[in-house]
């Protein structure tokens, strides 16, 4: 985070790549992120490497710290 994580008006660089959980239409699909530039939209890729589509509607973006545990609940 440019500014610190939780300070006030801190921005994500969302630049790189990494691991990816995508929740949609009912499924999880675990997959990778890749955003090599600010300039185009960042890519979701599954297993097979092929593009995740998002269900149409809000989409909503979690970054939580790398320390923080998380799972998933059936």
């Amino acid at each position: 985070y440019v500014g610190g994580v939780g300070a006030l008006g801190a921005e994500a660089a969302l630049t790189g790549g990494g691991t990816a959980w995508v929740f949609t239409d009912g499924r999880v699909i675990k997959g990778t992120w890749w955003h090599p530039d600010r300039t185009k939209p960042a890519q979701l890729l599954d297993s097979s490497r092929h593009r995740i589509a998002l269900t149409p509607g809000p989409t909503w973006v979690e970054l939580p710290d790398i320390s923080y545990g998380v799972g998933i609940t059936p």
